[in-house]
């Protein structure tokens, strides 16, 4: 059941320019992003008045020591500097907290959005490296990135409340003053943004590529994956010495951008410097005449010094924070972009139509950038009631029939008919009703006994007597019995207390998840290429009992477990080179003889 959200985050194929540094955040967390931005607002105005409030404080200290006013006089400075020094602490902390909330809210969202989006896209585009890197990268930046987004800019509204203040106050003193500085400083802002936004564009386009092969060396070298091979082949030096080239380019990159900014930080430290040098000798001049106070010099002072500080920290903040929210905006607009399939959410039909007959007429495919041809002009008829089986050596189309009958890819040429109708004009929901499939790689889900089973009828994820009864067909209800908790048992390892299946016991749960499902049309694609030849032919003999009265596919490399099929096709270049029962391809002495020839040692 679907959960309707009326605020939050949506994706949408848009692009998603520079005002989204400001509403992603307001679309994820209105309420946080508004509090924020206040809280930065207030604690602008508040530096701006600290330097009225402690001027006032060193005047009226003075006076005091020198006998022209009385102690009294001080406590509405001392009580207004007592509310402000308490402002900025609490401001600090209820920063903190709306920092947390926001970064929560926006992981949230963006996670959620990540997750549909994969499921509306094809699976040529799922395996695509590109998409694979966008779906990780906004995974994982998502709740840092957008609340980093506004948390600079609450600053940038700090540091720009604080310069108009401070050029307020110099204006006080002298208009031209305070006119100048400001004058100054917004085009020395604005330069020092587009110089240092377009130093760091070109670092992130040339960062991008190393560090996504960097990665790809790192887990050569750490996953568990491929320890085996790094403890027989010894390659770990070979990798590490490539993984080092890649660092050296890398920190030649690095070396680059840090002279670029150096040059540029440089002439702005020179340049804020005069600016802070002047405004103290013309004020020292102002303070001699007597025009201003001692207290307002030495507090307006110390001031612009903190203005020329932040300005100069700031801005890079600024610029490293534009450098990332854009990366990461452009990283959302070509990700909402990738193309999509409608209706691929969809759960399969409710009303399941009957299986007549499936036909390819002169199919052809390649797989996604690649020019050879899996399968080539193939043609084949099944017929509704009947088992068929596929067998081959590795790589002659087998597995590849499978993803084009349950819809994984639809760019093939030629014609594949259900029922006499083109498989490419069946809706999302009328193509899942239709086929139900387990794979080699099956999923084990790391829940529930139960799950696991009832995820195969998806409509129906409260199976009770049904599941219990689907168990039992596929041979796994007395297996799941012995466990603790029977069918509420958690399986996998990310449960503390979760319980590991052998790899047959697995078999049996996925078998009971295909049979939950109520599909007239069984595929399975090698789901016990991890048993043993034995244990892989009681699992079909169980899978021929089972499935009576539906048509079924099975696909294995493994030709003891197909021999029972009404007809075997055998393919070769991505052709059917025979076909026939077992005991008619026998009698031909072909290929299939051969192959079979070659592994009845297996079963013995």
């Amino acid at each position: 059941m679907s959960i309707q959200r009326k605020e939050g985050f949506k994706l949408e194929k848009k692009t998603y320019g520079k005002k989204y540094l400001l509403l992603l955040p307001f679309q994820c967390c209105p309420f946080g992003t508004a509090g924020t931005l206040a809280q930065k607002l207030i604690t602008g105005m508040v530096c701006t008045l600290w330097i009225v409030v402690e001027a006032g404080m060193i005047d009226g200290a003075l006076a005091c020591m020198e006998g022209r006013a009385e102690w009294r006089k001080l406590l509405p400075f001392l009580f207004l500097f007592l509310l402000m020094v308490i402002w900025k602490r609490m401001g600090y902390n209820l920063g903190r907290l709306l920092t947390v909330w926001g970064e929560s809210k926006a992981g949230y969202f963006f996670q959620n959005e990540v997750v549909k989006k994969c499921s509306r896209v094809s699976y040529r585009i799922l395996e695509d490296v590109r998409f694979q890197e966008l779906k990780y990268a906004i995974w994982d930046k998502a709740e840092q990135i957008i609340w980093t987004m506004i948390q600079q800019t609450g600053n940038f509204i700090q540091y720009m409340v604080r310069v108009m203040g401070i050029c307020l106050l110099l204006g006080l003193e002298s208009p031209w003053l305070g006119g100048l500085v400001f004058a100054f400083l917004i085009p020395f802002v604005y330069v020092s943004i587009q110089s240092k936004r377009r130093i760091g564009q070109e670092f992130q386009s040339k960062k991008r590529i190393g560090l996504r092969w960097r990665a790809y060396l790192d887990g050569v070298l750490r996953h568990r994956l491929t320890v085996e091979e790094r403890s027989i082949f010894s390659y770990t030096d070979y990798v590490q010495k490539r993984r080092d080239g890649q660092e050296e380019g890398f920190a030649k990159v690095l070396y680059q951008r840090f002279r670029n900014i150096v040059k540029g930080e440089i002439s702005g430290i020179i340049q804020l410097s005069i600016l802070f040098f002047l405004i103290l000798l013309f004020r020292i001049s102002l303070l001699a005449k007597g025009v201003i106070s001692l207290g307002m010099f030495i507090s307006l002072s110390r001031g612009v010094y903190d203005m020329v500080v932040f300005l100069y920290n700031g801005v890079d903040d600024t610029i490293q924070m534009m450098e990332r929210g854009m990366e990461f905006l452009g990283d959302i607009t070509t990700f909402a972009a990738m193309p999509e399939i409608e209706g691929t959410n969809e759960l399969p039909a409710e009303n399941v139509e009957e299986f007549e007959s499936l036909e390819l007429r002169k199919v052809s495919f390649c797989y996604p950038r690649t020019t050879k041809y899996i399968l080539k002009d193939l043609s084949l008829t099944l017929k509704k009631g009947r088992h068929y089986a596929f067998v081959g050596e590795n790589g002659t189309g087998k597995t590849t029939i499978a993803k084009l009958l349950t819809g994984v890819y639809d760019s093939y040429e030629g014609s594949i008919l259900i029922n006499g109708i083109e498989l490419r004009d069946y809706t999302p929901e009328r193509r899942k009703a239709m086929f139900a499939a387990i794979y080699q790689d099956s999923a084990r889900y790391e829940d529930t006994v139960a799950v696991n089973i009832q995820i195969g009828d998806a409509r129906h994820m409260d199976g009770g007597k049904r599941m219990e009864c689907v168990a039992r067909v596929a041979g796994a209800y007395d297996m799941i019995q012995a466990l603790p908790e029977k069918f509420d048992t958690l399986l996998g390892k990310k449960a503390g207390d979760g319980t590991e299946l052998s790899a047959g016991s697995w078999q049996k749960v996925i078998m009971a998840r295909l049979l939950m499902s109520p599909a007239p049309f069984y595929i399975l694609d090698e789901p016990a290429v991890a048993l043993d030849p034995m244990a892989e032919s009681r699992l079909y003999e169980k899978f021929d009992e089972i499935s009576r009265g539906k048509t079924t596919l099975s696909i294995s490399h493994r030709l003891g477990s197909t021999k029972r099929a009404d007809r075997i096709f055998v393919l070769k270049d991505g052709r059917v080179s025979e076909e026939g029962s077992h005991e008619e391809l026998m009698e031909r002495r072909g290929l299939y003889a051969k192959m079979y020839e070659s592994q009845k040692e297996w079963y013995r």
